[in-house]
């Protein structure tokens, strides 16, 4: 079988340099189903991912504020919304379901809260800045998050971390109950 006009354009992009070079590989090989990018800027990293989901079966959705990002492709497994990634009518417009939620658990339903106790996310991240009902609803936001067990990151550095760890680590990691590390500790 030959290789498309995208897997080439993908071979060649992985020969240039560029900030995202390392990660084209990774990109590559885990852009499978449906694949959401958010800025496009070259299109260097699109090309990554539009070569994956074409070679693994997927949509790749882009969305960028250069609305001239749309024209970088011109492929069927490519759509392109010209919006900012917190815009929910363009992506609804574009023909991607949106569920638009309350940041701040004051504003109505759904807020963050209903997302963590329905298990919507696999982490959450909140980090405690603001006034008293700033305040108020991180305590929520975490103990929601504790009672459905679901990471909840306090700091970005420390999510940040996770996140790298996760992504370039092969290593297993286990959790244990406190006492059981107490009891492996010399006497």
């Amino acid at each position: 079988m030959t290789d498309s006009l995208l897997q080439i354009q993908y071979q060649q992009v992985l020969l240039m340099w560029s900030d995202v070079q390392a990660h084209l590989p990774r990109l590559y090989a885990a852009a499978k189903g449906i694949v959401v990018e958010l800025g496009v800027r070259a299109g260097i990293s699109t090309t990554a991912l539009l070569a994956g989901v074409e070679a693994h079966q997927g949509e790749l959705w882009s969305v960028d504020r250069n609305c001239g990002c749309g024209a970088l492709f011109h492929h069927p497994q490519w759509r392109f919304i010209c919006a900012d990634s917190l815009e929910a009518a363009a992506f609804e417009a574009a023909g991607m379901p949106v569920q638009v939620i309350t940041k701040k658990l004051s504003e109505g339903h759904p807020n963050v809260l209903d997302v963590i106790n329905q298990r919507m996310v696999n982490s959450v991240i909140n980090t405690s800045t603001g006034g008293r009902a700033a305040l108020r609803d991180g305590f929520y936001i975490r103990r929601a998050a504790a009672e459905k067990r679901i990471p909840c990151f306090t700091s970005l550095d420390t999510a940040r971390a996770a996140v790298r760890a996760l992504v370039s680590g092969t290593h297993t990691y286990t959790v244990q109950p406190l006492p059981d590390y107490r009891k492996k500790e010399p006497q």
